[in-house]
């Protein structure tokens, strides 16, 4: 999400963890669940925090099971790729590739209202936490600010509504507070 609030301009699809080599490649994880994208990229911004610093035009990609290798054009020598470390790839948010149907970017499901099955509000979504095998949502809960953590599941999440703007979801009070 931006700061007011309105979809981002910009999505983050990796991070670079390390040169790759000695002619300035990077090795990059990929935030994103189709690491194929990176092969069909053209160019991409530099940045931090969802902000684009400067684009880069991609001369080569390779893709693996975890890791992503770049070369990106003006990155020659292994101490320019060190430098990018920790540097943030972006695209333009209209460059975002079509998800399968019940999948979502995470800034279009951050904001949303959170029901119950029996229809109470519960919160807000703030903040989609990625995990090893699934996701987590924050709900800011209505009435006393505590955020509670639910796990991205079908078995959990029962219905989305984009258009909407709300979800609705199997709230066991077992979960837990993130204090």
């Amino acid at each position: 999400m931006s700061e007011d609030g309105s979809r981002p301009d910009y999505l983050t699809i990796g991070t670079v963890t390390s040169p790759h080599g000695v002619q300035g490649a990077v090795r990059v994880f990929p935030h994103t669940d189709m690491p194929d994208r990176f092969r069909a990229l053209a160019e991409v911004w530099l940045g931090s925090g969802g902000r684009p610093q400067r684009q880069c035009r991609v001369e080569s990609a390779t893709t693996g099971r975890k890791l992503v290798v770049l070369k990106l054009a003006g990155v020659n020598t292994r101490e320019q790729a060190e430098a990018l470390r920790g540097t943030d790839l972006l695209v333009p948010v209209e460059q975002a590739w079509p998800l399968p149907e019940g999948a979502y970017y995470h800034f279009e499901l951050e904001g949303m209202a959170v029901f119950d099955c029996a229809g109470r509000l519960r919160g807000t979504l703030t903040r989609v936490y990625p995990g090893p095998a699934n996701d987590f949502f924050c709900v800011s809960e209505a009435g006393s600010g505590r955020e509670t953590l639910l796990a991205a599941v079908r078995s959990v999440v029962k219905e989305v509504d984009r258009e909407r703007g709300r979800m609705v979801v199997e709230w066991p009070e077992e979960y837990g507070h993130a204090d």
